[in-house]
């Protein structure tokens, strides 16, 4: 259906150096998704978010449907249909177009990229084409493992790692307005594919935690305490490394995380990167928490023991403390 003797040419040209070009195209990961409507399912599967203003970005796409099976992601923007530039039609100019096309052939070619990547690209002058971009299709009919899976029905993926192992096989992307969590891409024969997580999935719970409505930072914590928890039961030095990463990671998004410190505690783990903890104390002395701040500040002069500024402001935090219990007194 594509024309042969044209293609979508997006935006602007680039005085770049060919082959530094080609790789930040190969690396924004520019797809043209083929995809076509499937007999036995009602439409394609994807929706645009209609807050889109002037670039057209994919905000759901369906499980099991002839977008998903087309290689069409969440948070993908939209740069052409059927060699058509829109990327700077508004939300109903976008939808129309697509429309149109399905109804009129039922199939339709779309030009993607990431929208992170696609801010990169306009920034640095880089033009984008049909031509440069990696081609999926959609199957002319639902494959047979998307026919009988079950619809509308939540089950549990209990994915399993091990020491031969360790790589869990799958990414997540956040819903429209940063509410939700999606499973963007899972890999294949890895421990997520081996439990059933499929593309496009919404997780609803981790661990037993309820997170259907989890904004995007505290679902990643989530994700985070749930992997290296995994980690901590492998139990190899190598593991707990990974475990201990992310506890950090948790713990310099959210000094007060009492899981994330416990475990912390229990690894015995001697932080290589100190201002990790020092980052902990002053977020938790300016969320008024400073027990919390004066436990970090102890744990990195045990590093640092000569520091003249932190053995100030433990003094400082110490006197405060100090204030307050005899007040309370």
């Amino acid at each position: 259906m594509s024309d042969k003797t044209s293609e979508a040419k997006v935006h602007f040209r680039s005085n770049a150096k060919v082959h530094e070009v080609d790789l930040r195209i190969r690396e924004a990961n520019v797809r043209l998704c083929q995809l076509c409507l499937w007999r036995n399912r009602k439409g394609i599967g994807f929706h645009i978010a209609p807050s889109s203003s002037s670039l057209p970005v994919i905000c759901m796409v369906e499980s099991n449907s002839p977008a998903s099976a087309g290689g069409l992601k969440i948070c993908d923007a939209i740069l052409a249909v059927n060699n058509k530039n829109i990327s700077e039609a508004n939300y109903q100019q976008a939808t129309t177009i697509i429309k149109t096309a399905l109804n009129t052939k039922g199939r339709v070619d779309l030009l993607v990229v990431e929208q992170k990547f696609y801010k990169e690209l306009k920034k640095n002058d880089i033009s984008m084409i049909s031509s440069s971009a990696k081609i999926l299709v959609t199957p002319h009919s639902m494959p047979a493992d998307f026919f009988n899976f079950p619809k509308h029905q939540p089950r549990t993926c209990d994915i399993h790692v091990n020491q031969d192992n360790k790589t869990f096989g799958f990414e997540v992307v956040s819903g429209d307005d940063n509410i939700g969590i999606y499973i963007q891409e899972v890999a294949p024969d890895s421990a997520a594919s081996n439990a059933g997580l499929r593309k496009s999935d919404r997780i609803i719970e981790i661990n037993g935690t309820y997170i259907e409505q989890a904004s995007n930072m505290n679902y990643q914590h989530y994700l985070w305490i749930a992997q290296a928890s995994v980690y901590v039961d492998i139990g190899d030095d190598k593991s707990k490394l990974e475990a201990t990463k992310l506890f950090e990671f948790v713990l310099y998004e959210n000094p007060l995380h009492d899981n994330a410190r416990l475990n912390l505690a229990i690894l015995h783990f001697n932080p290589s990167h100190v201002h990790v903890l020092e980052t902990c104390a002053i977020v938790g002395l300016q969320m008024n928490h400073p027990t919390e701040a004066f436990i970090d500040l102890n744990q990195v002069l045990h590093f640092q023991p000569s520091s003249a500024p932190l053995l100030a402001n433990r003094s400082v935090i110490q006197q405060f403390l100090d204030d307050n219990r005899n007040q309370s007194c």
